[in-house]
């Protein structure tokens, strides 16, 4: 089992996320479960892989493999890297590094192949759209975790977004996609 959680500040754009995700997973010929809930502001949602159930995502937030974050201000939140191991998966949407946001000693303790920043914004061809901005995130995420492809998010945006937007959904999972493998790449040298 393989659970990830998406934290933000709009729930439509973390559950916009994670459906996708579990879409994506689902395409692959693979079991995906969502939970979500709001959590004195903040928007939280799990999707669990291969498991049963996603498990409630009331209290103090679950155990989880990945950790996706919508929205760079949820990381002054004490409890956002709670119950994450060294070996999981983050992908942060933002245009500054680790330092600039003020957790590069929080984030010491993960793989530093596996704890990345993403632009979303900037490469959500100019859409701002919270669905697109879920596909480069999810993008992101299949190249970062491997625990999904490029080909089930591309399935996913393409059946779950509507088709004027689904061409640019496609394209900024690629995005995404490229931009997380790139900055991997330059980690390995």
């Amino acid at each position: 089992m393989f659970r990830i959680r998406v934290q933000g500040r709009r729930g439509g754009e973390v559950l916009a996320t994670a459906g996708l995700l579990a879409a994506a997973v689902t395409a692959e010929g693979r079991r995906a479960a969502v939970a979500a809930a709001a959590m004195d502001g903040p928007a939280v949602a799990l999707c669990t892989v291969d498991g049963w159930a996603a498990a409630s995502v009331d209290g103090p937030p679950p155990v989880a493999d990945g950790l996706i974050v919508h929205d760079p201000s949820e990381l002054g939140r004490p409890d956002i890297f709670a119950r994450l191991s060294p070996e999981a998966y983050l992908l942060v949407n933002s245009t500054c590094g680790f330092g600039d946001l003020g957790v590069s000693d929080r984030v010491e303790r993960f793989y530093r192949d596996r704890a990345l920043v993403l632009p979303a914004a900037r490469l959500d061809l100019g859409r701002h759209d919270g669905l697109i901005r879920s596909a480069t995130l999810l993008g992101g995420f299949a190249a970062l975790s491997r625990m999904v492809s490029l080909d089930g998010v591309v399935a996913a945006v393409q059946d779950r977004m509507p088709p004027s937007a689904a061409w640019a959904g496609v394209e900024a999972a690629g995005a995404g996609y490229d931009f997380v493998r790139g900055a991997r790449q330059a980690l390995a040298v």
